[in-house]
């Protein structure tokens, strides 16, 4: 039996200010994203589709992070209960 050896990479990063209202974190196609709530945050995050809201998103408190396997960081929203918040992601490659 061999392992394979994984090659995925980081293709993408940024940054978003998370509003009161859906906002998709980024664009581009991918493998896998991972989101971390900023850690000075004063309010839950919460990760989603473009149809997320503060009561059906996972949340995120300050300083937490998710990873998600989807084909587009756009496929990816955030929103929070105040305006004042941030999160950061990082896009993998696919392989």
């Amino acid at each position: 039996m061999s392992l394979r050896t994984p090659r995925a990479g980081i293709i993408g990063q940024g940054a978003v200010a998370v509003a009161v209202t859906a906002t998709a974190i980024g664009a581009g196609e991918c493998g896998a994203v991972v989101v971390k709530a900023d850690a000075d945050n004063a309010d839950v995050v919460y990760v989603g589709n473009g149809d997320v809201t503060t009561a059906t998103g996972y949340p995120l408190a300050a300083g937490e992070s998710v990873s998600l396997f989807v084909a587009s960081v756009g496929a990816v929203y955030v929103i929070a209960i105040d305006t004042n918040q941030g999160a950061r992601f990082l896009a993998l490659s696919r392989e």
